[in-house]
């Protein structure tokens, strides 16, 4: 093409920033290629996008305001819109139809980074599937259908975490992510002291939310939220560790914890991506509850361990002393059957990720320990503190003869076949 190519990204997610920050570096390698990005987002999200040094309009991606998202992109006449991500117009509630969100007259791909599009998927959240949660059905159903994309050509699977011989699957990543700030320099910023490990602590926003709106339609008072609560209890799982430890939990609670000598505990609001990147190289540990998290990914992409906390059995392991006794009570008199299988919070996704790991070395390299079991977390972080950057998962990653697709590669041929990616939104969507 004679002049550059101009793309925009249509991120749909409130809650979804590691969607977001995959769509960022995606539109990182493009424009390093002389191509040029812009981004439509919502309120939400708009701060991380900025905040990462994107070109950012801001629109509701409400199921009654998706049109206007189709204006704008008509507007803009980009040579190319990518939709990131295809699951979540359907996923999260209230969202605009994925028909709204795309344009027939712009040629038009979708990143497919759980693989739903390839084949469609009737996915659980467990969370709305609780006695007592029926008022919050209104926004989280138990159930939903993603429907098989109408084009496959359309869907584009970054990896990690989708399946690598997934048709028109890439390598997000072009190379390491590179740190500009010393790693002595983060760690200080963030109050290490020399000596200490520093573990990097992120929960779910979407069971932090769907939580507190399931503990507010059963008519409790929640003098604790779920957030707190299983703050604490990581915290005390680390205490059993036997090192020293500095925890970063990636949330806005500022609240401060002393309950332990050998554990503090630093808060940080949700960061840019160079400022998250920064963390994430600093770091000794990154410990999240989402299997398919893409903040652990590109945690491991930079050689730092990673450990996710699951619980893929019913009951939960016998408490071993008083306050574990006590914060199960807590849990079960504010939050009853918060104890269910998971391996993504608070979805559950037993079936769907164990579907996702044939063929994803990514998957199946991930360390997971269970999180109602205090003294396997404990060694499993014991373990991974002492795990060198040279070992699973990020070896995997890593492999050359994993050599695939560039996020350049993937769009060049996005932009030679333009009338093939039009009228992509053709879909069955039975809840929009």
């Amino acid at each position: 093409m004679s002049r550059l190519a101009e793309v925009v990204f249509v991120c749909p997610g409130r809650y979804s920033v590691g969607e977001l920050y995959n769509a960022i570096v995606m539109s990182r390698s493009l424009e390093a290629a002389g191509m040029t990005t812009r981004f439509i987002v919502t309120e939400q999200l708009a701060d991380y996008a900025t905040a990462s040094g994107a070109d950012v309009i801001v629109q509701s991606m409400r199921r009654t305001r998706g049109t206007e998202v189709i204006d704008t992109i008509e507007q803009l006449s980009p040579d190319l819109v990518v939709l990131a991500d295809y699951h979540l117009p359907f996923l999260e509630p209230g969202a605009a139809g994925i028909q709204n969100l795309i344009s027939p007259l712009v040629p038009t791909v979708m990143l497919d980074s759980l693989g739903f599009g390839l084949s469609g998927a009737e996915v659980t959240n467990t969370l709305a599937g609780l006695p007592g949660a029926e008022a919050l059905r209104r926004w989280f159903t138990p159930t939903t259908s993603i429907p098989r994309a109408e084009n496959p050509q359309a869907l584009l699977h970054p990896v990690p975490v989708a399946t690598p011989d997934a048709p028109g699957s890439f390598s997000l990543y072009d190379s390491v992510p590179e740190v500009v700030a010393e790693r002595r320099a983060t760690r200080e910023r963030y109050g290490v002291e020399p000596g200490r490990a520093l573990v990097v602590v992120a929960q779910s926003a979407w069971a932090a939310t769907g939580f507190t709106q399931l503990g507010r339609t059963r008519g409790r008072q929640l003098g604790r939220s779920y957030d707190d609560l299983r703050i604490d209890w990581i915290l005390h799982c680390l205490s059993l560790v036997g090192v020293d430890l500095t925890v970063v939990g990636v949330r806005r609670d500022a609240a401060a914890r002393d309950r332990y000598p050998n554990v503090s505990l630093v808060h940080t609001p949700f960061l840019g991506l160079d400022d998250f990147s920064e963390l994430l190289g600093a770091a000794d540990l990154y410990v999240t509850d989402n299997i398919l998290s893409a903040a652990m990914a590109r945690a491991a992409v930079m050689g730092t361990p990673c450990l996710a906390l699951v619980h893929e059995l019913d009951g939960v392991a016998e408490p071993t002393d008083e306050f574990e006794q006590n914060w199960h009570a807590d849990m079960r008199a504010l939050f009853p059957g918060y104890d269910f299988p998971y391996l993504v919070n608070p979805f559950g996704w037993i079936a769907e990720v164990g579907a996702m790991m044939p063929g994803n070395p990514y998957l199946q390299s991930v360390p997971r320990v269970d999180v109602f079991d205090s003294r396997a977390v404990s060694g499993a972080v014991r373990t991974q503190l002492s795990t060198s950057a040279d070992t699973t998962p990020t070896d995997v990653l890593r492999d050359a003869g994993a050599a695939r697709a560039s996020p350049v590669d993937v769009v060049r041929r996005a932009l030679a076949r333009p009338s093939d990616l039009l009228h992509t939104s053709r879909t069955t969507d039975p809840h929009h």
